[in-house]
């Protein structure tokens, strides 16, 4: 009797492959387009500086740190587009944390606009030297809102939407039958782990691109002793990433001890310290921060507000993924 090979399983799911394929596509485009933004914003400014002798440049300091981000969603986007088009199951878990990420602080980022937009209004009007219309006002609130719309609510919903599918989940598992370094973590610890990753990649960059300006419990630091507190906490952050992925109890309370104690630093140092004078500190250009005094809603007391908003939705967020930490897990 001669030996017949195995039957290959038959997939009672919907086969996504296609999509998965096509979603891949387009991720590989953001993320060159992402690659693209660096020199674009190398060359921008360099076009700027020799045709305006200087005004409108962007700060150095904003350069390096958007460069920086960009560069990171670059990295990212291409990695996860390669592994949708492989149908690997670490890349739907992956962009199915960022779509999340990028939909929760799309809708923040929206509530944000609404509240200074007025003011962004004003500014415009007296650099013009005459005030808009409100039929105009009514109408650049209505594109510039469509875009906003789009690009921070329709795209992240239409990922998420996508790779939160039990078909593409199934399809990733069928061609993907190995175990991923993302199926060793429940994805709601596991996208805040990476987030805290990624910071401590990020602060570095802040050390370079702003003097090491760090609020430190109603004073602000910066230089030597700034840029030490900047790089410690970055420490701290990576170790906590760490410890989150691998679900060790110590490492949640520590997380939840860390921002409680950044939450109070914070809000202290700007009951005492004026906003612009921390921007100062940052080597922001006092035409920008003419600039920014002329938004009604941006000082001290609402960063203040922020902070405790922020601070709340993050131990929001600790207490729901606390169930993941119990003894033994």
């Amino acid at each position: 009797m001669t030996n017949q090979p195995p039957i290959a399983a038959v997939p009672v799911h919907t086969d996504r492959s296609t999509w998965l394929i096509v979603f891949g596509v387009v991720e590989i485009i953001l993320g060159a387009l992402c690659a693209l933004m660096v020199p674009l914003m190398v060359l921008g400014q360099v076009i700027v500086s020799r045709v305006q002798n200087g005004p409108g440049q962007m700060p150095v300091q904003q350069v390096v740190s958007a460069a920086a981000t960009y560069l990171l969603l670059a990295i990212f986007f291409i990695a996860v587009g390669y592994g949708s088009i492989r149908a690997r199951r670490w890349a739907r878990a992956l962009m199915l944390m960022f779509a999340w990420i990028w939909l929760i602080c799309g809708i923040l980022g929206l509530g944000f606009f609404c509240v200074m937009m007025p003011g962004i209004y004003e500014t415009m009007a007296k650099q013009q030297g005459h005030p808009s219309t409100p039929e105009a006002l009514a109408m650049m609130n209505v594109i510039l809102f469509a875009i906003l719309s789009v690009i921070y609510i329709l795209m992240p919903g239409v990922f998420l939407l996508f790779y939160g599918s039990s078909h593409v989940k199934a399809t990733c598992e069928w061609k993907d039958p190995q175990t991923r370094w993302t199926d060793r973590c429940p994805l709601p610890v596991l996208g805040l782990s990476l987030m805290l990753a990624c910071g401590t990649a990020l602060y570095p960059v802040t050390v370079i691109a702003y003097g090491g300006v760090f609020p430190f419990f109603g004073i602000v630091l910066s230089g030597l002793a700034g840029s030490v507190m900047i790089l410690l906490s970055s420490a701290i952050w990576g170790y906590l990433a760490w410890g989150l992925y691998k679900l060790r109890a110590n490492a949640w309370w520590g997380t939840i001890g860390m921002g409680v104690i950044y939450m109070i630093s914070t809000i202290i140092t700007f009951i005492h310290v004026d906003l612009f004078d921390f921007y100062r500190k940052m080597g922001l250009p006092e035409r920008d921060l003419q600039m920014l005094k002329n938004f009604n809603h941006l000082n001290s007391e609402m960063m203040v507000v922020m902070m405790i908003i922020s601070g709340l939705l993050y131990s929001g967020y600790l207490l729901f993924i606390k169930k993941y930490f119990r003894t033994g897990s």
